[in-house]
């Protein structure tokens, strides 16, 4: 690889250059960063105000993305958020979401919220004292099925004979 990577005295271009018309990769080029006009996409970077409200993973129990306050910086794309409770929270860029996300406009967004749910009364079960079912409802043992008859297991009748190889052993 390195003879082939080498410019020759005699050229002046390796001989990879002579036959490919390019220089070959080795792996010192992965150790140098992209040129800059290379062809490279790079994300836009994330950035967030103090006082924005945000949506931040939740590595505990609960929903996947819980809401937040960016409270400030730490570093280029860090940043403390203030959780409900005031619980702080660091978290990277890349765990925070912007408030404009909704479960709507994205469906693996799942919120959890430190507020239990409500419970509606009037879906509440009916009392033992009212009848359930009617009075001339079909008694339990008439409604359940009889349980399937047991199935022996089959077996072969075939007549197994020793392969012919074991014949002088087994007389």
């Amino acid at each position: 690889m390195n003879f082939r990577r080498t410019p020759l005295a005699l050229h002046g271009i390796s001989p990879a250059e002579i036959m490919l018309g390019r220089q070959i990769r080795c792996h010192l080029d992965l150790v140098h960063s992209p040129s800059p006009n290379s062809n490279a996409l790079e994300a836009p970077h994330k950035s967030f105000q103090n006082g924005e409200e945000v949506y931040i993973r939740n590595y505990a129990s609960g929903g996947r993305w819980v809401p937040g306050v960016i409270n400030n910086p730490i570093g280029n794309k860090m940043y403390s958020v203030e959780r409900p409770g005031g619980l702080l929270a660091e978290r990277h860029t890349d765990q925070i979401r912007p408030l404009i996300d909704s479960p709507k406009n994205n469906p693996d967004l799942e919120i959890s919220v430190d507020s239990p749910p409500s419970v509606d009364i009037s879906d509440s079960p009916p009392h033992a004292s009212e009848p359930s079912c009617p009075a001339d409802a079909v008694s339990p043992a008439e409604t359940l099925p009889s349980p399937p008859p047991a199935v022996s297991t089959r077996h072969s009748t075939r007549t197994r004979k020793p392969p012919v190889r074991f014949r002088d052993y087994l007389s």
